[in-house]
């Protein structure tokens, strides 16, 4: 079943759809709304270049459909032995899945005109010579367009915290491209993201320049950045959500050592942990609470 209309009816959601991915919440895999929903996100950044647009959408739909309908599996519990059963499946997918002609994947209904997955796409296109169907078969070119696609859409499932690793790019990277320099990303590169000294001093200038001038607004932006950045923060573990409200007090001191230490209750994974806190985010953390009118350290509750 396609899952994406085109790019201006694309955050309106359809019925059709909507009914068969709650079936599947219900049932097989848990996370498949929201898995829709971060893929709906993604795609909309790319609704400025219809042809990516396309190819993007094209590949998450059947890559959910082998997720949801043939492994049973999240897309956030894959990992590269599941990336390459599903690079199997894509190199001699079912023959009704193979079409031989383009379709629109929505199509509108003359009476009701609301849109309705059409029932002749088919995600996998084949040939014919003289009249008759091919062997499907697909070419090195249009796999690695697939795995780049989908490491695309698995580095922003990382960057918004939904998972830990991009299995995409782990399979490419143990594949027979692997030898391709062109290919080829060392993992540690990739999973190294850090601001150099200079780039920390132009955010950190940015940032006191504006809670010198909006005081009331900004002193708590370079509270918050220099929290983050000094304790390796998620923003998971620093906002307000559902269950859970930081306050002053995680600030807390160890009686024997003197050391602070930023307490979280639950990291990623379910488990609580201690940052030390250095004498620069203390500083900045006095000069926040007395900006408030507090006293220069919280106390415990």
């Amino acid at each position: 079943m396609p899952l994406f209309d085109r790019a201006d009816l694309l955050l309106q959601g359809n019925p059709v759809v909507n009914s068969y991915i709650t079936q599947l919440s219900l049932g097989k895999v848990a996370d498949a709304g929201l898995l829709l929903e971060h893929a709906t996100d993604w795609l909309y950044e790319q609704r400025d270049c219809e042809n990516n647009y396309k190819a993007y959408r094209s590949e998450l739909t059947t890559f959910f459909h082998w997720c949801f309908d043939v492994a049973g599996i999240s897309a956030a519990n894959m990992g590269r032995r599941e990336m390459g059963r599903y690079v199997a499946y894509c190199q001699a997918p079912p023959t009704e899945l193979v079409g031989y002609f383009n379709v629109a994947q929505f199509k509108t209904d003359k009476l009701s005109q609301s849109r309705e997955p059409n029932p002749n796409w088919r995600p996998f296109i084949g040939r014919k010579a003289l009249g008759k169907p091919l062997p499907y078969s697909l070419s090195d070119n249009a796999l690695k367009t697939k795995i780049a696609i989908l490491s695309s859409f698995y580095t922003y499932l990382m960057s918004e915290e939904y998972c830990e690793r991009n299995p995409a790019q782990l399979w490419l990277n143990h594949s027979r491209f692997a030898n391709k320099s062109k290919f080829r990303v060392d993992p540690a590169e990739e999973q190294l993201k850090v601001f150099s000294e200079l780039q920390w001093s132009y955010l950190v200038t940015c940032v006191q320049r504006l809670a010198e001038a909006e005081s009331a607004q900004h002193q708590r932006s370079l509270f918050l950045i220099n929290l983050m950045y000094g304790c390796y923060l998620r923003i998971s573990e620093i906002a307000a959500r559902a269950g859970y409200a930081p306050t002053m007090s995680q600030f807390k001191r160890h009686n024997h050592s003197g050391i602070w230490y930023f307490h979280i209750p639950r990291s990623k994974g379910g488990k609580a942990r201690n940052v030390a806190v250095s004498k620069a985010l203390l500083q900045s953390l006095q000069s926040y609470r007395r900006h408030l009118g507090l006293s220069d350290y919280p106390e415990t509750n």
